[in-house]
Order: C-alpha cells, then structure tokens, then sequence
C-alpha cells in the first residue's frame, strides 16, 4: 500500500510544488482533484496536502447532503465545483472527489480541461491495485449482507419466521463465498436496501 507521504510527494513533484519558490507561485487556477475508489485514502491525502500547502480543502461528499441525492445531483455539484461561479474556484484548493463522483457519466470530459486531476489507487502496481479494490469490494459486500441480516433478525419485514431462518441461513453461506441469488422481495425493511 502506498503510503501517505509517498502520495504526497509525488502529487507536489508532478506540480512542482515541492521546493518554497514554486509554492508561492501555486495559484488558485492550479486546483487540485483528487479521484479514485472509495476507501483508497483521498481524504487523508487531501486533507495533509491542504495542511503542507496551507490551502483549502473542499470535500464533495459534504456539499453533496446540500445539494441533495438523486439522479444528475452529483453531476450538478461537480460542474458548480468546477464552473467558474464557485465562490472558491480562485482559491487555491484541493478538492476530494468521493467514491462515486468522478464515475458520473460526463464529469470525465469536466475534468479533461483541467490540468491537475491526480488519481490515487490501492498501489502503485496495478494488478495488486486490481487485486486490493476487489478485495474492498468484497468486504464491502460482506457488511452489506450483514445489515441485511440484522434487519432480518430485527424482524422488520413480511416473511414468516420459517422463511426468516432460511433467508439468514441462506446470507451467511454467501458471505463464505458460496453462490446464491436474492430477491428483491426477500430483502428486510431496512433503509440502505430499498
């Protein structure tokens, strides 16, 4: 796994940020944008850059709860961050894309024009990248398939407790890699799942 410091510097020396001269020449036009998987440590990486380079962080995950979810929502948000109008957009900043952002269809052409996109992945290697982001996913779905039996176990659905054991029975199997298919209808009332 790359770590911290590693990314940092080589996000500066790509900018030439890494000697006092070139950082005072660093301007707001220079926004930097981080991309990449969820839980691949943009925040962390912005967040330290930000501190170094004594700039601003805008993270994109917390303007998303103002502008609200739904479809063409995260693409609003990225053309404001990126249009001219944002209050910021002459500050020199670093911008964490979430997850999911830079996956919108049409935010890859918004970022063509910029000139300091930086995409961070799992390691440097990108079979292992390959390797650790299916890993996440997994995990990913692991937790999701525990919620969803809490929410069994919660009894917060339709199905009757024979049908109850038998969907927990069937989740824990999957969960060891074995096959199986869910059906909508089978899911618990749990929020995340509608």
């Amino acid at each position: 796994n790359m770590n911290l410091q590693e990314n940092i510097h080589r996000i500066k020396e790509m900018m030439g940020l890494l000697n006092e001269e070139d950082r005072k020449s660093y301007s707001g036009k220079n926004r930097i944008i981080l991309i990449g998987p969820p839980t691949v440590g943009k925040s962390t990486v912005s967040e330290e850059l930000a501190n170094q380079l004594e700039i601003e962080y805008v993270k994109l995950d917390k303007m998303q709860e103002k502008f609200g979810d739904g479809k063409g929502k995260e693409f609003e948000l990225v053309k404001h961050v990126l249009s001219p109008d944002f209050k910021k957009y002459n500050t020199p900043s670093i911008i964490d894309f979430g997850g999911g952002h830079s996956h919108n269809q049409g935010v890859k052409g918004l970022l063509n024009n910029y000139p300091n996109v930086f995409l961070l992945m799992p390691s440097q290697d990108s079979d292992k990248s390959e390797e650790l982001l299916i890993k996440t996913n997994v995990e990913r779905w692991k937790e999701f398939m525990d919620q969803m039996i809490q929410g069994l176990k919660s009894g917060k659905h339709k199905h009757s407790k024979e049908k109850e054991k038998e969907l927990i029975d069937k989740l824990e199997r999957m969960k060891k890699g074995e096959g199986g298919k869910f059906d909508k209808e089978d899911l618990p009332d749990v929020e995340e799942m509608l």
